[in-house]
């Protein structure tokens, strides 16, 4: 008979979080993700209890009502210097919603590609690649831990800026029907908002987090068929009693699975393109811009004043983050080229006639890499993001000189 602290613990678990008993647990590569993801209601059950839909409906309509109050507010304060800082802010809120959105409504899609990432599907062949999985479960725990840091630490100098300053008033002064300047109502309107500002915060982070660490893990199987080629002949023979008739034939099984988890690969590259799609447009769109008011809000900042380094904190946490969803794209395209060297160090040359055939389709298949594309229209590597940061000076330069033409008349 269950007790009734445990009965109640149960009944708690099921109302908050809408667990069902037959779902998995989820892969330690995303388990910090995932259950940031339920903490802050961007993931979906089957079924969820009315705490946690009516939770998540709050938080939804909050972050659309801030997106349309900050963008009143700027349009009435773009002149105001002690609210031009919040301007550049502007951009990245906007991201917000998107991620938000999104994630419930590609939630099928998001689990698939996590059944296709679960460690217990991927083919180990020797110990070595027993360590190459666990060193990029590793790899995706530190990147969460280490850029969750980092998030944090922006959440806390963001929304501690009304409080070190009390001239910097609350983004939406304008709509309370009372004196908001007294210590009551603004530590109480500030603690108020500063829950749903944390919650702004972990949305975006946890979109980015999910993004960094599903490129991680098919890095990861990649290197698993990295490895098979490289040592093709020794798996192959692993048996000592088999002739060399079975040990081709093995090989021949070997390279025909690897091709299948390869084809695997580019599946869940398709379904990571396919969920992120509208969020990677907003974001580079949204990252060129805040950028680009980082260096106009640089250029007018009182060189080594308080906001010129939060003016250079700021644009080095949207420059990392847009370097990110490069960087790892970017990693992807790499590991294919190496993969394609790999088959050709493989003892293909001591293989049937057969076997040389099918690598050299493979060969073939690989020439055209793992891309993770925005919008099908360019990849995220090196490029994009030179290109970005290219655009985002362009646009400041423009911006600088119309104001100064401005100025002089």
């Amino acid at each position: 008979m269950i007790s009734t602290q445990s009965h109640l613990f149960q009944t708690l678990r099921t109302l908050c979080f809408s667990v069902s008993k037959h779902s998995k647990p989820p892969l330690n590569a995303f388990k910090n993700t995932i259950l940031l993801m339920k903490i802050i209601g961007m993931w979906k059950y089957k079924t969820e209890s009315p705490f946690y839909k009516t939770y998540k409906y709050i938080m939804t309509i909050y972050v659309f009502l801030t997106c349309i109050l900050c963008l009143v507010y700027t349009y009435k304060k773009y002149n105001d210097p002690q609210a031009i800082f919040f301007i550049s802010y502007l951009p990245s809120i906007f991201t917000v919603p998107i991620k938000l959105v999104m994630f419930p409504i590609y939630s099928e899609k998001i689990k698939q590609l996590l059944d296709i990432l679960d460690p217990q599907k991927a083919v180990i062949r020797t110990e070595n690649q027993k360590k190459i999985l666990e060193n990029s479960i590793k790899l995706s725990n530190k990147i969460f831990n280490l850029f969750g840091g980092s998030f944090v630490a922006a959440a806390v100098g963001i929304t501690a800026t009304p409080l070190s300053e009390r001239n910097q008033v609350l983004r939406f002064y304008e709509w309370f029907p009372m004196d908001y300047s007294k210590d009551v109502v603004y530590y109480g309107i500030f603690g108020g908002t500063l829950c749903f500002d944390f919650h702004l915060i972990a949305v975006n982070a946890a979109g980015d987090f999910f993004f960094y660490i599903s490129a991680i893990q098919i890095e990861g199987r990649l290197d698993l068929i990295i490895d098979t080629f490289l040592n093709l002949e020794e798996i192959s023979a692993k048996n000592e009693n088999s002739n060399e008739e079975q040990k081709y034939k093995r090989m021949h099984e070997i390279v025909i699975e690897c091709v299948q988890q390869y084809n695997k690969i580019i599946e869940c590259s398709q379904l990571l393109i396919f969920c992120f799609k509208e969020i990677l447009i907003n974001q580079l769109i949204c990252s060129c811009l805040s950028l680009m008011m980082t260096m106009y809000q640089l250029n007018a900042a009182e060189p080594f004043s308080l906001n010129f380094f939060r003016v250079i904190f700021y644009g080095i946490a949207m420059g990392s983050e847009i370097f990110l969803f490069c960087y790892f794209g970017n990693r992807l395209i790499v590991k294919c080229e190496i993969l394609y060297y790999s088959i050709f160090k493989s003892t293909w040359y001591k293989a049937p006639l057969k076997i040389q055939k099918d690598l050299l389709i493979f060969m073939q298949q690989v020439q055209k890499p793992v891309t993770i594309n925005v919008g099908n229209i360019f990849p995220l590597n090196y490029d994009t993001f030179k290109g970005i940061m290219q655009k985002s000076w362009s646009f400041f330069v423009a911006l600088k000189n119309t104001q100064d033409l401005r100025s002089k008349n």
